[in-house]
């Protein structure tokens, strides 16, 4: 588009993103912009005529009505944007007095923009501005459960999160087919704990469906980046019920 930025929109020298008019730092990026060299200083203005001193100049008074004044102190360029006030708030940010903070998406704390974690419960800093997983998810909570009750991971096909629709299909399946197989080899224990273990992530799964429709990330027990040492912990249970069921046989020989 010929490099051409849009009216009311400054484009990043970082990234090139394109932002707000006056932002204070790129939403892209968070590089923090400065603020322009002043031109080269205007030419003195006129004398005004006597009986005019106080008289605003017509320029000025549309400034005025438009509210686009800026900010001319000596010391800030002309022209300069005027720095965000404080409690100022765009999204997850927010102007203090101690400089811009971002809260956190999981426990709702606040943290300085430097911070790469979140300071009481860790949660990355990129999960807070990555764009909000519930301005995607739409459904009604209820049915979404009743759906994951019917099978797990059905509730979250049903609001768009396939990926977290499979990866909880998967781990239902492989545990209750641990389970049956277990049944019909005459392994009481590895059924006990295995049909348990599938009834407990077929009601979590209707929990996080219904908590994940009513736009409530930080209440979800099993998150995506859980899914890999959830299935990891399945193995290595299996691993060790097929270990005692083993002894087991062999003692009563």
């Amino acid at each position: 588009m010929d490099g051409q930025v849009p009216a009311g929109r400054i484009r990043c020298p970082n990234c090139g993103a394109l932002n707000p008019e006056g932002a204070a730092w790129c939403g892209q990026c968070h590089e923090r912009f400065r603020a322009p060299e002043p031109p080269a200083p205007p030419p003195p203005p006129p004398a005004q005529a006597p009986g005019a001193a106080g008289v605003a100049s017509p320029e000025l008074e549309l400034e005025l009505e438009a509210g686009t004044v800026v900010d001319q102190t000596p010391g800030t360029g002309v022209g300069a944007p005027a720095p965000a006030a404080v409690g100022t708030k765009r999204g997850a940010f927010e102007v203090t007095e101690g400089g811009i903070q971002w809260t956190c998406g999981v426990c709702g704390s606040r943290n300085p923009i430097d911070s790469q974690t979140c300071d009481v419960c860790g949660a990355p800093f990129a999960d807070t501005v990555r764009d909000r997983r519930e301005d995607h998810v739409k459904g009604d909570p209820n049915n979404a459960a009743m759906y994951s009750l019917f099978f797990p991971g059905a509730g979250h096909g049903y609001l768009g999160l396939w990926g977290d629709a499979i990866a909880r299909a998967v781990i239902s399946s492989f545990t209750v087919g641990v389970a049956v197989i277990s049944f019909f080899n005459d392994a009481p224990l590895v059924t006990f704990v295995f049909g348990l273990l599938a009834f407990g992530l077929w009601l979590v799964a209707a929990h996080d469906a219904f908590r994940e429709a009513s736009h409530q990330p930080g209440s979800v027990i099993i998150r995506t980046r859980h899914y890999g040492f959830l299935m990891l912990g399945i193995l290595g249970l299996l691993f060790a019920m097929l270990m005692i069921t083993y002894l087991g046989l062999r003692a009563q020989r």
